[in-house]
């Protein structure tokens, strides 16, 4: 018989963005059976939420844990800051499908045992070792196209030939349960494959009425033009479109209104259109930060690591490849910031280093300060710091200015924003504290409580309720998943219970692998998963299919 669980006494803030009400929540086995002022006696446990909100557990649309959730089925990093479901997949990049090829990369990359190939096969993996947190996958463009093209994916756009080939995958990845297609047009293989090619792609994901996801094919010089590329394929192919990490980046800061407005004008239109965002760590000149290894800025996307390739420490000693890495530098993913292409004011200074092993003294100041010091260009200056480092020059680690407040803010306080943070999960222990600290695990930690600290306690930018409704019920809405999201009879017993004037982050660029606080329970399915600041160990996520 199901365990008889009741939650008395609560704040509860139900994820529609209606007004809070103090309620008791009923829960029997993993669902939600009654809301409302209930008999304590009837049931076999009472939690007494002593005036906490009770609200429904996070639900984070962008994720990366495609992996890190088989290392650390736990998800400690998420289950303490109150994620209990991840859309996984993203940005073009998906567990499945793979050919071999492929499978070989993952394994060498990730550095784990690779036990599957098509996407059917990848969610049972994960189903058979357990999961804390409820788990979806998108699948993601590179995969189709390595699989159907191999690494000629990487010189050429796809054929016709190869089209149909990806139809047919992405058709059986939508049969197996793939949310719908996600992409990544900034990065290579994906950034050659063309309109036309995406739109017969979505017709597909369109059939099963799922999602395309996607990471347009600019975030700053041609972000408007990239934007209006979604729309057009969302309103050629019918699928329901939704813009990730939606907001413009220097230089071309006051472009979020622009893209924001495209959306907006195409949902009058008819377009299911929405879109989702990152609360940035805000400095208090109002610049946006996103962490990042100290490396990657200047590497990725470059030759040098194209096909998967592997960057090493001779090269980071060659001449010649850092002279190809300098000229090559406004060609990179951050390139129009630090090449500085409207003047010292997006240059670097916005690159901020956090932790260097061997050079300890320049530790929380930006590659311009740095440079002065050292009486080097800031680039030489940089390629310096990492040498030092030896071969664990990957271990360095720190942030760049990539956004202003204002351009975050036009997107993620729209009615139609999701919040979610563009991270994988990690943990403080095993095999995850080992990796290096870069740009998923300055966020994997404490993100989701910052935004409640930031934009709803300090600066009141919104209220509670709006808050956790775009958290919880409008990216339940927006994925289609109608049974979570809610605290109503019948939802999922996805719940977490914390205090709205305690919530906050205590990860720091200096030290990201800290829990966040504020949070006294986290419920997965009806079972508790956190208790007091704690891991209680249970792995009762569920993995979800869309069909």
């Amino acid at each position: 018989m199901a365990q008889e669980v009741l939650i008395r006494n609560g704040r509860v803030v139900d994820g529609t963005g209606s007004p809070w009400f103090m309620g008791d929540v009923a829960i029997s086995g993993a669902k939600i059976t009654r809301v409302g002022r209930l008999d304590p006696g009837d049931y076999d446990e009472v939690i007494d939420a002593g005036g906490l909100v009770v609200s429904p557990g996070i639900i984070d649309v962008h994720s990366h844990s495609d992996f890190s959730l088989l290392v650390n089925p736990e998800a400690d990093s998420f289950i303490r800051q109150g994620v209990t479901t991840v859309f996984n997949g993203n940005c073009g990049n998906s567990a499945a499908p793979l050919n071999e090829i492929w499978k070989k990369h993952m394994e060498e990359a990730r550095d784990i045992t690779v036990e599957w190939l098509s996407t059917a096969e990848y969610l049972s993996v994960m189903e058979s070792r357990g999961v804390a947190i409820n788990a979806a996958t998108f699948t993601g463009l590179s995969n189709l196209l390595v699989s159907a093209m191999g690494m000629d994916a990487y010189d050429r756009p796809p054929t016709e030939e190869d089209i149909e080939a990806m139809k047919e995958m992405l058709r059986q990845a939508m049969e197996e349960g793939s949310y719908g297609l996600s992409s990544g047009l900034e990065y290579d293989p994906q950034s050659m494959t063309d309109t036309d090619a995406l739109v017969e792609l979505c017709r597909v994901v369109a059939e099963y009425g799922g999602v395309y996801a996607t990471h347009i094919r600019s975030r700053d010089v041609k972000v408007v033009e990239a934007a209006a590329e979604a729309v057009t394929i969302g309103e050629r192919s019918g699928v329901i479109v939704e813009g990730v990490h939606w907001g413009a980046r220097y230089p071309s800061d006051g472009k979020t209104k622009h893209i924001v407005d495209l959306f907006d004008k195409a949902r009058e239109g008819g377009l299911d259109a929405g879109f989702n965002q990152v609360p940035w760590t805000m400095g208090d000149d109002g610049v946006g930060w996103c962490g990042c290894t100290l490396i990657e800025p200047i590497i990725i996307g470059s030759k040098y690591t194209k096909k998967g390739a592997e960057f090493t420490y001779e090269m980071l000693k060659d001449p010649e490849v850092v002279e190809y890495l300098r000229n090559d530098l406004p060609n990179r993913q951050y390139g129009p910031i630090l090449a500085g292409k409207r003047g010292l004011l997006d240059t670097w200074d916005r690159f901020l280093v956090a932790h260097l092993e061997e050079s300890p003294e320049y530790d929380g100041m930006n590659l311009k300060q740095i440079g002065r010091r050292m009486g080097k260009d800031p680039f030489d200056a940089l390629i310096d710091l990492l040498v030092r480092e030896g071969e664990d020059y990957e271990r360095a680690w720190g942030a760049v200015g990539i956004t202003s407040r204002w351009d975050t803010d036009f997107s993620l306080l729209h009615p139609n924003c999701s919040v979610a943070i563009d991270s994988g999960s990690d943990s403080p222990r095993g095999p995850l504290s080992e990796k290096p600290v870069g740009e998923l695990v300055t966020r994997a930690y404490g993100q989701f409580p910052y935004f409640f600290e930031k934009w709803v306690r300090e600066d009141r930018a919104l209220s509670l309720e709006d808050a956790v409704r775009k958290c919880t019920g409008l990216p339940a809405q927006r994925m289609r998943v109608m049974d979570r999201g809610l605290i109503r009879p019948g939802q999922h017993a996805d719940i977490m219970i914390w205090d709205p004037e305690e919530i906050r982050n205590n990860a720091t660029w200096k030290n990201p692998r800290v829990y966040p606080s504020g949070i006294s329970k986290v419920i997965v399915n009806g079972v508790l998963a956190e208790e007091d600041n704690e891991h209680t160990g249970a792995l009762k996520g569920t993995v979800l299919r869309a069909r």
